[in-house]
């Protein structure tokens, strides 16, 4: 049940997130700043955020008409529900796309090759470096501090490349001997 929450929050901070988004909106010009992409992935593997720092002006950006989230067959489910009560509540269109998990890394490294990544996804932390080489992801920027604390900090800190955030964790796994 605690897993099933964890999923739940972390999908609608995404979709939230994602829904502040205007991936052709250009970031403003920083140092080291990681290439500019057009999408990040959920979870393992998350979403693009608001492309200017907090601590600059911004301007808003009209939200996406549709959220693209690829997610496995176990997640489906769940982000449906999920969706649905943000399209609700938000107006935006929320187009889920079941993948099998095994398939997500390739399809998502092929489709930044034309272009065409989701908007958001679910994969693992592992994948990152891969994703962030090929372009397919973009950093996560603006969440607030408030909101980075409810997650478990070395979960977070999985999905960080040089510095930026890749992705956020819909569940840790804790292994013991």
């Amino acid at each position: 049940m605690r897993i099933m929450r964890m999923i739940a929050a972390s999908a609608a901070l995404a979709l939230s997130i994602a829904a502040c988004t205007n991936a052709s909106t250009p970031s403003p010009a920083t140092t080291a700043e990681p290439p500019s992409t057009t999408a990040a992935p959920l979870a393992t593997t998350l979403a693009p955020l608001p492309t200017t720092s907090l601590a600059t002006t911004t301007t808003t950006a009209a939200p996406p008409e549709v959220v693209t989230v690829w997610a496995d067959e176990s997640t489906v489910n769940t982000l449906e529900a999920i969706a649905a009560d943000f399209t609700a509540n938000r107006g935006v269109a929320v187009e889920i796309r079941d993948v099998p998990f095994t398939s997500i890394r390739n399809e998502v490294l092929a489709a930044a090759a034309e272009d065409e990544v989701p908007d958001l996804f679910v994969g693992a932390h592992a994948w990152a470096g891969a994703l962030v080489d090929a372009g397919a992801v973009a950093p996560i920027r603006g969440i607030p501090q408030t909101r980075r604390d409810a997650f478990i900090a070395p979960a977070l800190e999985a999905f960080r490349l040089d510095g930026a955030l890749y992705g956020i964790p819909y569940a840790a796994e804790s292994i013991a001997l």
